[in-house]
């Protein structure tokens, strides 16, 4: 079996709470999804997920492969916005100092 081994997750800020009931996870809450399907009486559980590889399964169940794994390299994207934004605070600075100097 290949997989990669995730640890359990922390409800954000801005994310819902699960709908154990019925059975809608939005974060993975270990605890809650062990009571979920072995009951009160559960047995502890290792401390983290698999999360399987897409490969060809008897029956089609477990499926795998739906851990994505793409992370975005936005940086450049990011620090010419910044430094643009900082440009034009310069540039309405000057303006606004030209203004007052002019004023006075």
């Amino acid at each position: 079996m290949t997989a990669l081994a995730r640890p359990p997750e922390t409800q954000g800020l801005f994310v819902p709470d699960n709908e154990v009931e019925r059975n809608r996870w939005f974060w993975r809450d270990l605890n809650a999804m062990t009571r979920s399907m072995f009951g009160d009486g559960a047995k502890s559980v290792a401390p983290f997920f698999l999360e399987a590889e897409k490969t060809e399964i008897p029956g089609g169940w477990p499926r795998g492969g739906e851990t994505r794994l793409d992370l975005p390299n936005n940086h450049l994207q990011y620090a010419i916005t910044w430094f643009l934004l900082a440009l034009c605070l310069v540039v309405i600075y000057v303006i606004y100092v030209r203004a007052r100097l002019k004023a006075a």
